[in-house]
């Protein structure tokens, strides 16, 4: 199991200790207010290691990092009960059935490029920026990957398999990447549950129209109970568009954060201010809570990506756990993030005339049944996918 990102220290050992990189090797440019390309190199991977640790944070608690290249699971059947024992006769044997999909995993690159006459007159403002451009590329590319496979209802070709969305019954639907919709080529139709038998056609993407008229606590509720109708009684947290907060705080049943939902713990000579059900290592910002008259009362987080009308509910098991509702599949020589490898220009001795950026990863469902999301539009009649840019 891989449990880290690439952090900062990690980043410039890699570069300088374990790349074996010789700072006299780049030491070859001398540029304004004393920096030198040592100090631009180590800069650059500071930056990108603090925001790999921060993407890993960010959804931390609704991941699982693998190496695995498929996720397996239990397949629905028919519910049983172990049966009574009877004198000089044996028990029938059993085995379960089981299903499993594949874990998309893309390569990402990206370089940040100077000339030795632009490195020898940049001052630290500069690079600074150049390395802030790069960063900010990176955190889009991961939180984009996320919010895609959290919204999607499209099956991602692998090999000869697919990577999947969250639960989609044998009788329910996907999206045809071509246009319109199909079956699913990796369907999953849910144990039973007690005495809840779900039908081939259930689904974790949900849809209500707004002109029914159908609300967003209507769609609050419809998502707690695709959750609470697999036996998962965790408190979830819900994920919606900032655009739909003052929609969400006119509900009834929405309710603020007040003064009996923050807790103060003496941390040395420092006092601690936390907010029950903010939990961490989740995306978005926590706003309210919702109270459901028959599901219980759950955190409302906002995301700017998220787009108006739509929603995202999840259960978490805790951070990197692998019971938790999404996979990011990564190289066994690697853990999460980008990796910085300096080049140098055809000088010799070579100088620093760029760093390149590397890395792998795929953002995939894994627990299929952890994860469900909605879709509130006027004259709605299908879950529509929406796209990220």
């Amino acid at each position: 199991m891989v449990d880290y990102a690439l952090g900062p220290r990690a980043l410039i050992d890699l570069i300088f200790k374990v790349g074996g990189l010789d700072p006299a090797y780049i030491m070859n440019v001398q540029m304004r207010e004393g920096m030198n390309p040592v100090e631009v190199v180590s800069r650059a991977a500071a930056a990108v290691g603090a925001k790999n640790q921060e993407l890993r944070t960010r959804y931390g608690a609704i991941s699982y990092y693998t190496t695995d290249i498929y996720a397996r699971y239990r397949q629905g059947t028919t519910i049983r009960k172990t049966p009574k024992r009877a004198e000089f006769s044996k028990a029938n044997a059993i085995r379960g059935a089981e299903t499993g999909h594949l874990l998309v995993q893309d390569p990402y690159t990206d370089m940040l490029g100077w000339s030795v006459d632009y490195l020898r007159d940049a001052y630290p403002s500069q690079i600074d920026a150049d390395i802030q451009t790069l960063v900010d590329g990176w955190d889009d590319r991961v939180d984009t990957d996320y919010q895609t496979r959290i919204f999607s209802r499209v099956e991602i070709v692998v090999g000869s398999g697919h990577s999947v969305p969250w639960a989609v019954g044998s009788g329910a639907l996907v999206d045809n990447p071509a246009g319109g919709t199909m079956a699913p080529n990796v369907a999953y139709d849910p144990p039973q549950w007690q005495n809840v038998k779900h039908v081939t056609t259930h689904t974790h993407f949900v849809w209500l129209n707004e002109s029914a008229p159908k609300t967003r606590a209507d769609l609050l509720t419809e998502l707690l109970k695709h959750l609470r109708h697999h036996g998962l009684d965790a408190m979830p947290f819900v994920l919606v568009s900032f655009d739909d907060v003052d929609k969400y705080g006119s509900l009834t049943g929405f309710e603020e954060i007040t003064s009996d939902d923050e807790r103060i713990i003496q941390g040395g000579t420092t006092e601690l201010r936390t907010v029950l059900g903010n939990l961490t290592g989740v995306p978005g910002t926590l706003f309210g809570f919702f109270k459901s008259k028959t599901h219980g009362r759950v955190p409302l987080r906002s995301h700017p990506r998220v787009q108006a009308g739509y929603a995202a509910m999840f259960i978490s098991y805790g951070d990197n756990n692998v019971r938790n509702g999404l996979a990011v599949s990564v190289r066994a020589d690697q853990p999460f993030g980008l990796r910085g490898i300096p080049q140098g220009d055809n000088s010799i001795p070579p100088r620093l005339d760029g760093i390149q950026f590397e890395g792998d990863h795929g953002i995939n469902v894994n627990n299929r049944l952890t994860g469900v999301v909605g879709y509130l539009a006027a004259g709605a009649t299908d879950y529509v996918t929406p796209t990220f840019s």
